[in-house]
């Protein structure tokens, strides 16, 4: 249901009490997460046995996942409230985020050092010391970089990690390029 049939269901104030919960409860998961990953690096730091180190790596990429997922999350919301406080139009945003995610990664990378059926190989711009082609970019504008493992997303995530940018800068770098 978009926005604007949902206000015109329940009512701006409803939804707008509905989007600050959201923020809110959203917020406190996040703050939860980087009290959790501080935890996990000092019980990681007390614990010098060396083949336990699989079980604190798992653990911290498992929580920056699910920190990245809650991220994305109130970015969402937050564009939500915007809408219902009339800074956006819902229709415009979604088209622009549209068309910027359909701007290939590629164009960022230089000539690939591997081509596949579904997906090329690229040198990792952050790492300049890199012989083989560690990222990959998907046919779909993904990347995944298997050289840390942690690198990952759309083209605004990789405009994000490359130019040291936040989202709304990062939207905005990659509007100013098209």
């Amino acid at each position: 249901m978009k926005i604007q049939e949902q206000i015109d269901t329940f009512g701006v104030a409803a939804i707008k009490v509905t989007i600050e919960d959201m923020l809110r409860s959203y917020q406190c998961d996040l703050e939860w997460f980087a009290t959790e990953n501080e935890y996990i690096f000092k019980e990681y730091l007390a614990n010098n046995e060396k083949e336990l180190d699989w079980i604190f790596n798992l653990r911290m990429q498992s929580n920056k996942t699910a920190e990245n997922k809650l991220r994305k999350l109130i970015r969402k919301w937050e564009m939500k409230a915007k809408i219902v406080n009339g800074e956006l139009k819902e229709n415009q945003i979604l088209i622009d985020l549209d068309t910027i995610k359909a701007i290939p990664i590629s164009q960022f990378l230089g000539e690939p050092t591997l081509r596949g059926h579904q997906k090329d190989h690229y040198k990792a711009p952050w790492r300049p010391e890199e012989k083989q082609g560690s990222l990959v970019v998907f046919h779909d504008n993904r990347f995944y970089d298997f050289g840390d493992g942690e690198k990952r997303g759309s083209v605004i995530d990789f405009i994000m990690l490359t130019e040291g940018l936040e989202f709304k800068e990062a939207v905005n770098w990659l509007k100013n390029y098209l």
